[in-house]
């Protein structure tokens, strides 16, 4: 009688133990959670409270769990609401109340990341700051580049080929022209090996003071001429750029040569062509030239001066050299 009743209260205290003790293991006591490499193979007693395990935080290097034949892969405690895994001793990517952060690149093998289409406004890979710009699937084979919720650029599925915001203008780089800018159908500036092509119904070059250049000579020019000297009484130029414009003698009748400054700087000079297109009473020819200006002078048909009649209108064309 003896012996069974101390076997019946040392049995009621090790329940009243493990019962009063959550998070304890019931085989060992009311002591604080186990620390150090422990042997769970030989445990036959369930942990109590649902069977939680404590277990210490662990390192980079240590991770808390990890495998008697790989010690230094396994899980670690990194910080509050945050646990990371570690192979080799290296932190691969740690889970947070933020999410999944990789590290050493994020390298994944065997396996793709993937993700929804994504639209403009709501791209599928984006950031945390600035969730309306990214990148999103356009199409099938169609990558689109998002800013501010608006498509930026596409790149599809023909190589070397990029969209603007729309289906035009477009470059492309792969082609046998070289590399292509496109608008529609109907126009592109292709660059080849010293070679720059131009298809097109109609050409705007619009700047306030553009040049075109063949080589590294100026040839045309797109600003305004004046009147330097010579002409009539109060001379202008009425109208055009330097490459082609209008000249208004002004009054007096009397002056036979005038000198035009054309505005821009030719390699060597400039040629140019006159003709009275008013009266017709003589021949109106370029006398000189210097990289700026251009000289004219009005003349019979045996080659004398002859003065222009007030208000003549001289059309004018010079193209640099």
């Amino acid at each position: 009688m003896r012996w069974g009743f101390l076997a019946g209260a040392l049995l009621a205290g090790i329940l009243f133990t493990a019962q009063s003790a959550p998070h304890v293991r019931a085989d060992i006591g009311p002591t604080a959670p186990v620390t150090g490499a422990q042997n769970f193979s030989s445990v036959t007693t369930a942990f109590v409270d649902a069977g939680v395990v404590w277990l210490g935080d662990g390192t980079e290097s240590v991770p808390a769990m990890s495998f008697s034949s790989d010690p230094d892969t396994g899980l670690y405690w990194l910080s509050a609401n945050s646990v990371c895994a570690t192979t080799g001793a290296n932190v691969r990517g740690c889970y947070d109340s933020a999410g999944l952060t990789l590290y050493n690149s994020g390298i994944f093998k065997g396996t793709a990341v993937s993700n929804g289409a994504g639209t403009a406004a709501s791209p599928s890979y984006t950031f945390t700051t600035d969730t309306n710009t990214g990148l999103y699937s356009v199409d099938a084979d169609q990558l689109g580049v998002s800013t501010a919720g608006v498509r930026s650029f596409k790149f599809s599925q023909t190589a070397g080929k990029l969209e603007g915001v729309s289906a035009a203008p477009v470059l492309d780089l792969n082609t046998s022209a070289g590399a292509c800018l496109s608008y529609g159908s109907t126009s592109s500036i292709c660059a080849a090996t010293n070679i720059v092509s131009i298809s097109a119904t109609t050409y705007n070059f619009v700047s306030a003071n553009a040049i075109i250049q063949m080589g590294t000579v100026p040839v045309l020019a797109n600003t305004t001429p004046t009147v330097a000297s010579g002409f009539g009484t109060s001379p202008s130029v009425t109208a055009g750029k330097a490459y082609a414009f209008r000249v208004n003698v002004g009054t007096g009748g009397t002056a036979s040569t005038g000198v035009i400054t054309v505005g821009a700087a030719a390699t060597t000079g400039w040629n140019c062509s006159c003709t009275d297109i008013t009266t017709h009473v003589g021949t109106c020819q370029q006398t000189a030239s210097t990289t700026t200006t251009a000289s004219f002078g009005q003349f019979v048909s045996a080659g004398t001066a002859q003065a222009w009649a007030a208000s003549d209108v001289l059309a004018v064309t010079c193209v640099g050299f």
